[in-house]
């Protein structure tokens, strides 16, 4: 693996490198279609907080499973 490449991009990082809207990739993460994965969680009540950041291959299985055409 090179220096240069990313495991997990933020979301907004993830709109600049697919050049879909931040709306679109809001909407996929809250429909499941997109998994993301946060920064925190609380050890007592397992609640999850934090920063939003999709992995890399998560965000190629996405555009893997886009409609060709």
């Amino acid at each position: 693996m090179s220096a240069a490449t990313k495991l997990a991009y933020s979301v907004k990082e993830a709109v600049a490198a697919t050049g879909l809207s931040e709306t679109h990739l809001d909407s996929e993460i809250r429909a499941g279609r997109l998994k993301v994965r946060r920064t925190k969680q609380d050890p007592e009540t397992g609640a999850v907080s934090g920063k939003r950041v999709i992995r890399a291959v998560d965000l190629q299985a996405y555009i893997d499973s886009l409609p060709v055409g």
